[in-house]
């Protein structure tokens, strides 16, 4: 019976080679081949080179970096700032409501910044000049000044706040919720991993840095 199928099935595509114009039987069994479906090869994937994808990923870092500057001295042109980092400073006091000058050394926005401390010092006296941040002798221990915005101060931060909205929207373009949760995932393990770096190594010898803490993939 299955044979009986079989010599069915060929005589029907014998007709349709016929009805297509086919001849002779060295054609009939080209156009069956050709009428075959044909198995689906995957290309085997190439070795990647570690190196080279560093790399890559530099690239494109850096890239990101230059769109985000780009994208952030449009909206400082138009705020009285002078710098991301002035916007960094001003909401960290505003944070912390009315912290201590030398406690502001050792926060968190000193090891996120990485600027030297004269450059901090001079940044709080260009911000108190703009009548932006206003300094004040702690009512506990008169040797200790606190820092705090004026009002002038939090309607700058009001308005860069509302500024800079569209440049967080515009950085991550139509990635999903899930894309970006991915990526603080992997950038929160970076930012983890340098800063204790910066905090633990000297940084002299890189080499000997790359051999102590990375795992070469094998």
């Amino acid at each position: 019976m299955n044979e009986l199928n079989e010599v069915i099935i060929l005589l029907e595509k014998w007709k349709a080679f016929k009805e297509q114009g086919g001849k002779g039987l060295n054609g009939f069994g080209n156009w069956l081949t050709k009428d075959e479906p044909q198995e689906q090869t995957v290309p085997a994937t190439p070795p990647i080179d570690s190196n080279l994808l560093n790399i890559r990923l530099s690239i494109l870092f850096i890239y990101l970096e230059r769109y985000k500057n780009t994208l952030m001295k449009k909206v400082l042109d138009h705020l009285p700032l002078r710098t991301v980092e002035e916007f960094l400073l001003l909401s960290f006091v505003e944070r912390e409501g009315n912290p201590i000058k030398s406690d502001f050394l050792k926060s968190d926005f000193m090891r996120a910044a990485m600027i030297e401390k004269t450059t901090i010092f001079e940044m709080i006296k260009r911000l108190q000049k703009d009548g932006l941040l206003l300094e004040t002798a702690d009512t506990k221990d008169k040797r200790s000044k606190r820092l705090s915005l004026t009002e002038q101060g939090k309607v700058v931060m009001r308005d860069s706040r509302i500024a800079f909205s569209p440049v967080n929207t515009l950085l991550y373009a139509n990635l999903t919720t899930q894309d970006k949760l991915f990526l603080m995932k992997k950038f929160q393990y970076l930012c983890d991993f340098h800063e204790h770096l910066h905090r633990q190594e000297q940084l002299d010898d890189l080499a000997a840095v790359v051999e102590k803490y990375i795992e070469l993939e094998t």
